[in-house]
């Protein structure tokens, strides 16, 4: 289960949740309730840990561990597109092959249990239903990842705040079995 976190009180990178994202993670809380969870990852950025919290309330037994890969990254000041295009392209180009290869080392680690912070075989992901809670791009490339698809098709993908999205993945390929779901919000600010 992929979660983008909830709305962040600005865009700085260090911002937690806004109260309009606080309520957004209680629906999420919600929403994943009754779902199983084994094993919980979020991105050590404050927005993220906190909606991974929210939604953690409903399932106390399960600790929750950060990674620097899962973390947003954040465009340069002064890199502008409408400016540079080329420039920001080759920041793109480059931006989306080191998320890509962060998140390859950070499934290794999932997938064979081994690596800081991980045991033996508690994230083997047989039969395990993991939440990943994390950002927009890195999410992205992620599903990109577990669907066998090139990273540069991220942008193919549209993630809103405190959206859900289903990855099962069994083997080689993992099948998207749900995408982008805010129907646990639109309940609440309808």
């Amino acid at each position: 289960m992929l979660v983008r976190h909830a709305t962040a009180a600005s865009t700085d990178l260090a911002a937690g949740l806004s109260a309009r994202g606080r309520a957004e993670a209680v629906a999420l809380a919600g929403r994943l309730g009754d779902r199983q969870i084994d094993v919980a990852w979020s991105s050590d950025l404050k927005r993220a840990v906190e909606t991974a919290g929210a939604i953690l309330t409903r399932h106390p037994s399960i600790p929750l561990r950060q990674s620097e890969a899962l973390r947003e990254v954040d465009r340069p000041a002064g890199l502008d597109p409408a400016v540079d295009p080329g420039g920001y392209q080759a920041w793109e180009r480059e931006t989306v092959a080191g998320l890509a290869r962060g998140l390859q080392e950070w499934l290794g680690i999932v997938a064979g249990g081994e690596g800081p912070g991980v045991g033996s075989s508690v994230d083997a992901p047989h039969n395990r239903t993991i939440l990943v809670v994390s950002h927009g791009g890195p999410l992205r490339v992620l599903i990109c990842l577990l669907l066998g698809l090139p990273p540069d098709r991220q942008w193919a993908f549209r993630l809103d705040h405190a959206s859900l999205t289903v990855v099962e993945h069994g083997g080689d390929l993992g099948t998207l079995t749900l995408l982008n779901d805010r129907s646990h919000v639109l309940k609440v600010f309808a």
